[in-house]
């Protein structure tokens, strides 16, 4: 199957959740998509907010490049972009990767049709 495009001809990326497993895959995807030019170099990374010392996890993520909820100590690529908002995650991606509980993969895909490609890859 052929993967659908961006305007720009390449490949967007989101990956849902940032717990452990949802960051390790984000640092994982947006490793190998900057070695494909196929793939867009930024990889969405949709973060359900959380307070960490006042600030919020997307806002840590994104200056620190590090989960340190859930993967502390771990390094992420420039490569990977927290973002608090689920729609904005997903816009124009073709490739949606879930790392989150089904319970809530149920409940959000309603949220995110229309915003992400007409005919997304789901991992």
């Amino acid at each position: 199957k052929i993967l659908p495009t961006t305007d720009m001809g390449k490949r967007r990326i989101a990956v849902l959740g940032a717990g452990e497993w949802g960051t390790t895959l984000a640092r994982i995807v947006a490793t190998t998509a900057a070695q494909d030019a196929a793939f867009e170099s930024i990889i969405n990374l949709w973060v359900p907010e959380e307070d960490v010392g006042g600030e919020a996890l997307s806002s840590v993520i994104n200056s620190s490049r590090e989960n340190p909820l859930y993967l502390p100590g771990v390094t992420l690529p420039e490569g990977v972009r927290a973002l608090p908002d689920l729609r904005e995650a997903v816009t124009g991606a073709s490739v949606l990767v879930f790392a989150l509980p089904l319970h809530l993969i149920e409940h959000l895909a309603p949220s995110i049709r229309g915003a992400c490609a007409s005919s997304p890859s789901v991992l």
